[in-house]
């Protein structure tokens, strides 16, 4: 009796001398802008790439079907409703060489002129893809957030699980059914890669599952966090239309008009490149702090008290992030993403070396906590880049680089940091958007297929088709399923700091919580 009461005392000590540190760590509320610089400058290039896509898109838009309607009007009939607005290319560059197959896409007027160097761009086709691949994106994502939903303690294993099927799908449809190697050979990889990754982390899939179970289930108290999840969708389609015109158009004027240079071209296009990434990562960093900012809201409120839609707190959230945490959300959009798969390889080759090395040696021993926890502290840029950092910009406000290291010190006073570091749960919305992306790359295929879609100079339509619809299919399903991240992210922060309030306010969520967290510490210790 004795002995327990002593290592109950020292229990209670322990946990006192972990609130007190906590206590020290926590978020204190920021009132300054961070990060100015960084807005100013994301703001510059949106701008710039608006003024061209509103400069060169609509007149380049209007020939295209203005020359497609006076090719049709000497047509009889077509079963294709978007005869004659089918091109060669996107973009041609190169002598003119007519098509071998009967009906060429290219009108006639081109004919004979083989010693000339024809560049053109077909929009409409392109655009009407990324149409047709954006609704299937989108109407995917909503489904698949609710299917998450109505299964979230197994979905993990169903996401990786039904990963596998996929890559293996893939790989045996591409040898049966394509003459390139290169579909099958990316799909043998992929199958090797997310196979050896669900092998690796398969024992941590209960405890991780716990935590994006309360997540999701935190998700449906309010569709505030839907409803901004739509709001990506949006923003994300309208971005990609727009960018498509401003580089097509830019592209088009700079190389036929102004005749520039190759190297100059090469410029051009990886600036455009990169503005359609960091502007893609702004709409995730803006979703995810203003997330945070709403489960923040709900974490402090009974389960009794109603969160209608479009609340206080909603507005609340997404006004502190824009206006006050804008800047910082700009600079992690530009280094977040490269960390973290930094990170997230650094984390798996971690995960996977004991394994490997059990398999030779069944007798070692599992690595330590603490052993984890020295590497990922020792780790400089992990301490202040990392999964949290816009969570805690959308609660207190930090500067990107003060945030991520307030939510890492948070962490190792708490004795978690190896417990969520794992990056599972954010490998398996990577997947479940690259599944999302490929099946959007399928449907691309099949519109290219049916309606005669034409896209390369190598006359290779299948191939740009699949490639186009593919990015689409990603960025809008990544930018939707980013609302679960911001809320998972959010959770472990929150609990963090105040695992009481979650269960005053949330107390069947605290004990599915607790419950999970009690079998992962009795299975590793």
């Amino acid at each position: 009796k004795r002995r327990r009461e002593r290592r109950l005392k020292r229990i209670r000590k322990a946990a006192e001398a972990r609130d007190a540190a906590v206590q020290k760590v926590r978020g204190v509320q920021q009132e300054d802008c961070n990060d100015s610089l960084f807005a100013f400058l994301f703001l510059c290039q949106f701008l710039l790439v608006s003024m061209a896509a509103m400069a060169f898109g609509p007149a380049a838009i209007h020939d295209r079907l203005t020359g497609a309607m006076a090719d049709q009007e000497g047509m009889e009939h077509d079963y294709n409703p978007f005869a004659g607005l089918q091109s060669d290319d996107i973009i041609v560059n190169g002598l003119y060489e007519p098509p071998k197959s009967d009906g060429g896409d290219v009108g006639g007027d081109l004919a004979g002129r083989g010693d000339e160097r024809i560049s053109y761009i077909d929009y409409v086709n392109v655009i009407q893809l990324i149409c047709v691949a954006s609704g299937y994106a989108s109407i995917s994502a909503i489904f698949a957030l609710g299917f998450m939903m109505m299964i979230s303690r197994n979905l993990l294993q169903a996401i990786l699980i039904f990963t596998v099927v996929v890559c293996l799908l893939w790989s045996v449809l591409g040898l049966t059914l394509s003459n390139n190697f290169f579909i099958p050979v990316v799909g043998f990889l992929s199958l090797i890669i997310s196979a050896c990754y669900t092998w690796v982390v398969w024992d941590r899939i209960p405890f991780a599952a716990t935590n994006l179970s309360v997540a999701l289930k935190g998700m449906r108290r309010t569709l505030d966090i839907p409803l901004l999840g739509v709001c990506n969708l949006v923003a994300t389609f309208a971005w990609t239309i727009c960018w498509i015109c401003a580089f097509f158009g830019a592209s088009d004027y700079l190389w036929n008009e102004e005749e520039l240079s190759n190297d100059w071209m090469v410029v051009v296009v990886l600036f455009f490149f990169f503005s359609y990434y960091w502007t893609t990562q702004v709409i995730k960093g803006v979703s995810q702090a203003t997330v945070a900012g709403i489960i923040g809201h709900w974490w402090n409120i009974t389960d009794e008290e109603h969160v209608p839609l479009c609340s206080s707190a909603f507005y609340s959230a997404l006004s502190r992030t824009l206006f006050k945490g804008f800047g910082s959300i700009c600079l992690g959009s530009l280094l977040l993403g490269p960390c973290l798969l930094m990170s997230r390889l650094c984390t798996f080759l971690r995960l996977a070396k004991p394994k490997i090395m059990r398999l030779w040696n069944p007798e070692l021993p599992l690595p330590s906590h603490e052993s984890g926890d020295n590497a990922l502290n020792n780790d400089v840029i992990s301490r202040h880049i990392n999964q949290w950092s816009f969570s805690y910009i959308g609660l207190y406000g930090y500067s990107f680089w003060d945030a991520g290291y307030k939510a890492s010190e948070l962490f190792q006073a708490r004795g978690w940091t190896h417990v969520v570091s794992d990056h599972l749960i954010l490998s398996s919305m990577s997947m479940s958007t690259v599944v999302i992306g490929v099946c959007t790359a399928c449907l691309g295929v099949i519109v290219s297929e049916v309606d005669g879609y034409s896209f390369t100079a190598a006359h290779k339509p299948l191939t740009s088709a699949f490639l186009i619809s593919l990015l689409v299919g990603y960025y809008l399903s990544s930018a939707f399923l980013s609302i679960i991240q911001g809320s998972v992210s959010a959770i472990l922060v929150c609990y963090a700091v105040a695992p009481v309030d979650l269960h005053a306010n949330h107390p069947l969520l605290s004990k599915e919580m607790r419950t999970g967290w009690k079998q992962f510490w009795i299975q590793k210790k």
